[in-house]
């Protein structure tokens, strides 16, 4: 399923890059692609939103959103294949889906464009456009790149997949930061996405769609409640910081593990319509939950520090004054 079409300089550089990298280089690239994968993304968007600004956090994530439902469209349209798909003397050295067929195209998805390289160019280079100091522009120009690199080195992609999808990703750091600014009823800015992405509904046989999908829905309805009835603040408490950010990150992976149980594996890992809405609706009660529902916790979390402090303090005092 899907179409065949290279450069014959990508299979040659990819080939080329395999049977000179040994062991080391390979754990190096896997190392490298972790980067443009949900654990490290979710524990770099919620220190941002959570921790260094939620502003600018927010349009990071919305931009990231985006990309999780426009780059899955363009590779349901273009249906390009992986590389080892059809080249035997290109190894696939991380599978997309590690527990799937490798040659699933609904469980590890089309080529092009990289999701990977668009993903890491929507978060550090969309980080990067909000802070505009030289040294993030540089890191995160740095990062970019060496996850895509390890893209067509792993032979899960093209070349030009990855190029393709580092030009999407910055696209959409630009014109949405420029649509965010202008756009002051945010809602309407989240409607319009959801409305343009429903299309994929009709054509969309990867389950990645599915996922972008619940994803920008949940996360549309947990801004604006947030925006409504939450409003918190951002705190540079170091462990208030790692506190927020790792429940977060607990509550993905706990949240995504507990909606499953109820579904039976048929649906869990079906491709009907049954299944693509299940998946979609995990995804969106899982990220509103995280950055609508969650943040009212942040409070009692604060309160609670606070109080510990303001007792230790005390503490402290008593015993000087003990001692004088």
């Amino acid at each position: 399923m899907g179409y065949t079409f290279f450069f014959e300089w990508e299979v040659t550089l990819i080939e080329w890059l395999q049977q000179w990298g040994g062991p080391y280089l390979t754990a190096a690239m896997k190392f490298f692609t972790t980067f443009g994968e949900s654990v490290i993304i979710v524990i770099f968007l919620t220190s941002v939103y959570f921790v260094y600004s939620k502003e600018a956090g927010r349009r990071v994530m919305v931009v990231n959103f985006i990309n999780l439902v426009a780059n899955p469209m363009m590779k349901n349209v273009v249906m390009r294949r992986r590389p080892y798909f059809d080249h035997k003397e290109v190894a696939c050295l991380k599978p997309v889906e590690e527990d799937s067929d490798l040659y699933d195209i609904s469980a590890q998805g089309y080529s092009f464009p990289s999701g990977h390289s668009s993903t890491a160019a929507s978060c550090y280079a969309g980080l990067a456009y909000e802070i505009r100091k030289p040294w993030v522009t540089v890191l995160a120009a740095v990062v970019t790149l060496l996850v895509g690199v390890s893209r067509f080195y792993l032979g899960v992609h093209y070349p030009t997949d990855v190029l393709a999808g580092w030009a999407l990703g910055l696209i959409l750091v630009f014109c949405i930061g420029i649509l965010d600014r202008r756009v002051k009823r945010k809602w309407i800015l989240y409607a319009a996405v959801i409305l343009l992405s429903l299309p994929g509904w009709f054509f969309c046989v990867t389950e990645d769609f599915y996922t972008g999908f619940g994803m920008n829905l949940g996360g549309y309805l947990g801004f604006l409640f947030e925006d409504r009835f939450v409003r918190f603040r951002v705190t540079r408490h170091p462990v208030r910081a790692v506190v927020r950010v790792v429940i977060a990150l607990g509550l993905f992976v706990g949240l995504n593990a507990l909606m499953k149980l109820p579904f039976p594996e048929a649906v869990l890992t079906g491709t009907d319509f049954a299944a693509h809405l299940v998946r979609a609706s995990r995804y969106t009660v899982c990220v509103f939950l995280i950055l609508g529902v969650y943040p009212l916790c942040f409070r009692f979390l604060d309160r609670k520090e606070e109080e510990k402090r303001a007792a230790e303090q005390e503490e402290a005092e008593n015993r000087e004054a003990g001692q004088a």
